[in-house]
């Protein structure tokens, strides 16, 4: 794939073939079975192996194409902390922090609260506008 780096060899078999799958998912435009895949391969790996870097990274920009932000941060989340060394941690920090941020906003924007505060102000608004364009009209009429 166009600005795609190449798999690692160091994938084990199961997890490179569903890693292969997933990337011809992606070529296509299939985007949830591309995730699936891409999940399936992550779980071939045993719990205390650090995470490939290109699977993790494939994966959370799908997770964040799809709209699911909060898996694209605990999946960065994991990543980071899968790491042994300092410099793999370091390459995800910018990632994870910007993905904390859509995903807050994402979060916000579907709060309740403030659902209900642009209701009010909704309502407000209409209600000037209601009320300005009475006294328009009155004025127009020369009451």
């Amino acid at each position: 794939m166009p600005g795609y780096r190449e798999l690692s060899e160091m994938l084990p078999g199961d997890a490179a073939e569903r890693t292969r799958q997933a990337q011809r998912f992606e070529q296509q435009g299939l985007n949830h079975e591309a995730v699936a895949a891409y999940e399936a391969a992550l779980a071939d790996f045993p719990m205390d192996a650090p995470l490939p870097g290109f699977v993790c990274g494939r994966l959370a920009a799908l997770y964040r194409r799809i709209a699911r932000y909060d898996d694209e941060v605990a999946l960065l989340e994991r990543y980071r902390d899968s790491q042994v060394g300092d410099e793999a941690r370091a390459r995800y920090d910018a990632r994870l922090s910007k993905a904390r941020a859509i995903a807050d906003t994402k979060r916000r924007s579907d709060c309740g609260a403030l659902a209900s505060v642009r209701a009010l102000k909704d309502r407000r608004s209409t209600a000037a506008a209601r009320a300005r364009a009475i006294v328009d009209a009155r004025l127009a009429l020369g009451d």
